[in-house]
């Protein structure tokens, strides 16, 4: 809250129902994480809305996020400054990191793939357990 009163022009929203209206009117989504493990679910939200990130290396640690493709990554203040501005103005970086920050939340991180994933984990559990092997040229069990 002492952040939100200075000169840094920072809001502080606490708890927020529905993130469109947060993300909506971004351009870059600014992740300086300097710790942390997993997946960062600010992180693929932003990417969710095709908002473009820029963020450290322990901010896409976990993830197959990459440098230049999905986001950007940089390791400094300087240097992170600079990525930020970079993302910001020119508009075909732009596009493509929102792009393709939304295909692989499409692709790796969405309910969908969720669901397929457990469900293939369930289904070998199954069959190690009742002695059913996989066949290596279809993936079915056998």
């Amino acid at each position: 809250m002492a952040l939100a009163a200075g000169k840094l022009r920072i809001i502080v929203t606490g708890m927020v129902d529905d993130l469109r209206g947060l993300f909506d009117p971004c351009r870059v989504f600014v992740c300086p994480l300097r710790v942390g493990a997993g997946v960062k679910g600010k992180v693929a939200s932003a990417l969710s809305y095709g908002i473009p990130v820029v963020s450290t290396p322990i901010g896409v640690e976990g993830t197959s996020l990459a440098h230049e493709t999905n986001v950007l990554v940089a390791e400094d203040p300087q240097q992170f400054a600079a990525e930020i501005m970079r993302l910001y103005h020119d508009e075909g970086l732009w596009n493509r990191l929102s792009e393709n920050g939304q295909k692989l939340v499409r692709d790796e991180l969405s309910l969908d793939m969720g669901q397929q994933v457990l469900a293939q984990a369930v289904e070998t559990a199954f069959a190690q357990k009742l002695g059913v092997e996989e066949s290596s040229a279809t993936g079915k069990m056998i």
